[in-house]
């Protein structure tokens, strides 16, 4: 007999898949057992008595739910596989105690994996994480056969305190591409999911009280927050900080070339903007303003307009860190022909700003 328990909601499980495999990789299909059953009874299958096998359960989840695979467990038929719980505690900043307790059974064997890499093979151990996040604990009994038991409890790794924690970055750091965000809520009790925002506007989000992610910060001075919610989606706490982002981004040049298209029409322009330049990244976005209150975010635009006379276009061009520039021109139109009046893309303004 097998038996699972769910770290998570059961109404988002379809059904279970039931695998066996004697290497780890090769996995063949036994059986699947239907939403809200834990169990299955091995001993009427034809497996047999001489091997051990590796048993894997597989959540099927509903439409749009990812599917999620089990640790494998180490089955021999006819041998009773020893008991297992396991107990974690929080000891320091980041630094959790796990053990294994409440065993029936002989044990040869247990392995403590902490979910980061580390892996102990003791029955308990202490281990401190390298940064904030949410992590599971899996711990294996195996005895002298090889039949293993597991145990898995999910922890929400972050340093003790009230509030909203924000461990990286810094208040007015200077940040750069990618800036990890970490952070922690405390209490958790009710929290259901974090957000990271930047001026506002969200950037990330993720169920749980913890934020271990990066996100892009643009050029400029920008605010940083971290932000805890509640099951319905609503703020519960906020913790914010300024950043400098990006400081040594050189603002991109921006070119805009004005062209008549007397086969179109004597008041038709193109108005092109594929010069434009970022001495170090690439232009990102670019939009062309007519004083006639027509604009464009292509870098090509045929304009046409109700009439000859004299017209001015705006050029503005935004780099891959958000640093924008913007160049005009003034133009005459009629009579089939573009009198350029102005044209002044040396004097362009340059200027740092979070990209939209």
């Amino acid at each position: 007999m097998i038996s699972w328990r769910v770290n998570g909601n059961e109404d988002t499980i379809d059904h279970y898949t039931v695998f066996v495999s004697t290497d780890g990789q090769n996995l063949s299909p036994l059986t699947d057992v239907g939403n809200g059953t834990h169990a299955v009874d091995l001993s009427k299958t034809t497996l047999s008595s001489s091997t051990t096998y590796l048993i894997f359960v597989k959540a099927i989840g509903l439409p749009s739910i990812q599917n999620k695979m089990s640790p494998p467990i180490a089955y021999r038929r006819g041998d009773q596989p020893p008991g297992i719980a396991l107990n974690v505690s929080q000891s320091g900043a980041l630094t959790y105690n796990a053990s294994t307790s409440g065993l029936t059974g002989s044990v040869a064997k247990a392995v403590i994996d902490f979910g980061d890499g580390t892996v102990v093979n003791e029955a308990s151990a202490s281990h401190t994480y390298g940064a904030v996040g949410t992590y599971l604990i899996t711990a294996t009994v195996s005895d002298s056969l090889g039949a293993s038991s597991v145990a898995v409890q999910q922890v929400s790794v972050k340093p003790s305190g009230s509030g909203i924690i924000i461990a990286s970055p810094g208040p007015n750091a200077i940040v750069n591409w990618p800036t990890p965000i970490l952070g922690s809520a405390n209490p958790g009790s009710g929290v259901s999911a974090m957000q990271v925002l930047i001026d506002g506007n969200v950037a990330y989000a993720a169920h749980g009280d913890t934020i271990n992610t990066a996100v892009k910060v643009y050029t400029g001075t920008h605010q940083l927050s971290v932000q805890s919610l509640d099951a319905s989606g609503n703020p519960m706490a906020t913790a914010s900080l300024s950043v400098d982002g990006e400081p040594n981004d050189i603002p991109p040049v921006a070119n805009i070339t004005i062209r008549a298209m007397p086969s179109i029409s004597p008041i038709t322009v193109l108005a092109c903007t594929a010069a434009s330049s970022d001495p170090d990244g690439f232009i990102n976005a670019q939009n062309v303003q007519f004083s006639d209150g027509t604009n464009s975010g292509a870098p090509g635009i045929l304009e046409t307009f109700a009439a000859p006379g004299t017209y001015t276009a705006t050029a503005t061009v935004i780099d891959n860190l958000g640093a924008t520039a913007t160049t005009s021109t003034t133009f005459s139109v009629g009579a089939g022909s573009v009198s350029i009046k102005t044209s002044a893309p040396e004097d362009q303004q340059q200027q740092h700003q979070h990209k939209p």
